[in-house]
């Protein structure tokens, strides 16, 4: 059964085509016909989303650019999500963006519906006629064995990205890696979308909407660099995508938009939101108001706890050092400490002033229930980095803070290098004197306790976190001073780091 031309159709397909592949599998059968799963990151944003079923969609409609690759004649290409199906509500912008679409979430391959163990199984390896794509990511992550995952397990033919170059999977068929270090591109979906350009393609008018919402999603309506995140790239896909969306006309967009505001009353965190679409666009009027519409409901979590807020935008990586393995995750918060510590974002409210023993608590409950998210995923460092925005000299000013909780190797010795390392980071003299500056510096909070601004609490002077567990762990909070340093800056940063301390 080929492909479906709609993408509706298709994400439905794709299940259905890796469950019988699956069932084959399972039963002591070699499928005939190769499979080819494309996987977003483990974070599961838009853009990671975005990409796996656009490129997936490309690949499997498009026999001379599969053959172009080497990638099969005769293959079905499906896209999967790195996400659980009970934490697809999480990402709100998400489920508005496939609710628009007519995709069901129910036809989405989620990780959890593959129902083998991702790591061991043989029925997701080249014996089983199966190979592997990554999108948004630039190698196979921990769960799924990593850089150093055996090719005769796990064969990675297809790499498309716009993190930093890991050297991992040199021999994938189909390989784009644009690392933001010397050659940055704002979005995945834009890469992937310019192989639909390249290869004579046009997606079907859902898949442009799916793409150019990713991409106006993460470069904010594509503004430039330096201001912005949007590169020539960027710009080229915009303009190719938008003739055949919902956006190519004002009036087109203003129904897209009009129905959009609509369903928001359906989302899990849509209770006592008022949502700002005004707007003074004047480039890229048309997607202007679905940009910022899409970021504000990314930007509200009122819905999620701490664990939620941890696991929405994690991503785990490995990092081999003389002392082993060490794995770290890395949670990007769109919310400030002070406002997740008090429970403020829950009603939508300003952190208020406070009092020491209410602080103490709070810092206390925070600190356990990292503890024990550590735990739960098998983590020897846990990082935290909340963005938010807030009023400053009359001006609304972006803010970054910095968290880490350190259980790794070596303890506290080797704690208080890897801190060193990384407020030295940027500058020169240290192990990356040319690198981006993180320009960490102390942490100072929204709140007010006696007329102060709150400070840390529950740590020693060593940086051990006052809480009882096993063995000793380290944390410490900072606030980061470069905010446009996020994750694709911090991860590299702390993997060198590890493996110079370590």
């Amino acid at each position: 059964m080929p492909p479906p031309p709609t993408l509706p159709a298709y994400v439905q397909w794709a299940k259905q085509q890796t469950m019988e592949h699956l069932r084959a599998s399972k039963h002591g059968k070699t499928p005939n016909k190769h499979l080819l799963i494309v996987m977003g990151n483990d974070a599961g944003d838009l853009d990671s989303a975005a990409s796996a079923m656009g490129l997936s969609y490309l690949l499997a409609h498009d026999a001379k650019l599969r053959a172009k690759y080497h990638l099969g004649d005769d293959a079905n290409v499906v896209p999967l999500l790195q996400t659980p199906r009970d934490d697809l509500e999480d990402r709100s912008e998400n489920v508005l963006v496939y609710d628009m679409l007519g995709i069901s979430r129910e036809d989405i391959l989620c990780i959890d519906d593959l129902g083998v163990s991702i790591h061991h199984s043989t029925y997701l390896s080249p014996e089983q006629n199966v190979s592997l794509g990554l999108v948004d990511h630039p190698l196979l992550t921990p769960a799924w064995g990593g850089a150093k995952e055996d090719p005769h397990e796990r064969q990675v033919d297809v790499i498309v990205d716009h993190h930093e170059e890991q050297g991992a999977h040199l021999d994938a068929k189909l390989r784009i890696i644009r690392s933001p270090s010397n050659d940055p591109v704002g979005s995945t979906a834009s890469l992937v979308s310019n192989l639909f350009h390249d290869s004579g393609n046009t997606p079907p008018h859902a898949l442009a909407d799916l793409l150019l919402s990713a991409i106006v999603l993460d470069t904010k309506n594509v503004v430039m660099l330096p201001k912005g995140k949007a590169s020539a790239v960027d710009l080229a896909a915009y303009k190719f995508l938008l003739p055949h969306s919902s956006f190519k006309t004002a009036t087109s967009a203003a129904s897209f938009v009009s129905e959009a505001q609509e369903r928001l009353s359906n989302l899990a965190n849509a209770a006592g939101v008022v949502y700002d679409t005004s707007t003074h666009a004047t480039k890229h009027e048309t997607t202007a108001v679905w940009s910022k519409l899409l970021r504000q409901v990314k930007a509200n979590v009122a819905h999620l706890d701490t664990h939620g807020l941890l696991a929405r935008d994690m991503k785990i990586a490995d990092v081999h050092t003389s002392q082993g393995k060490v794995r770290f995750g890395i949670s990007s918060v769109p919310l400030s400490l002070s406002a997740w510590l008090s429970g403020a974002y829950r009603q939508h409210a300003k952190p208020h002033d406070t009092t020491d023993a209410a602080v103490e608590q709070e810092w206390r409950r925070c600190w356990v229930t990292m503890h024990a998210w550590m735990q739960e995923r098998g983590l020897d460092i846990a990082v935290v980095l909340p963005s938010f925005k807030e009023m400053h000299n009359g001006k609304l000013k972006s803010r970054r803070d910095f968290a880490m909780l350190y259980a790794a190797p070596q303890g506290g010795k080797a704690f208080a290098d890897v801190l060193a390392e990384l407020e030295a980071w940027g500058k020169p003299g240290s192990l990356a004197p040319s690198a981006t500056f993180l320009d960490l510096r102390p942490w100072r909070g929204q709140r007010l306790i006696r007329g102060e601004r709150e400070r840390v609490h529950g740590l020693g002077a060593d940086g051990q976190v006052q809480i009882p567990t096993a063995a000793p762990i380290y944390g410490t909070v900072l606030r980061q001073g470069n905010t446009n340093a996020n994750r694709k800056v911090v991860q590299p940063a702390l993997v060198r780091i590890l493996k110079y301390i370590l």
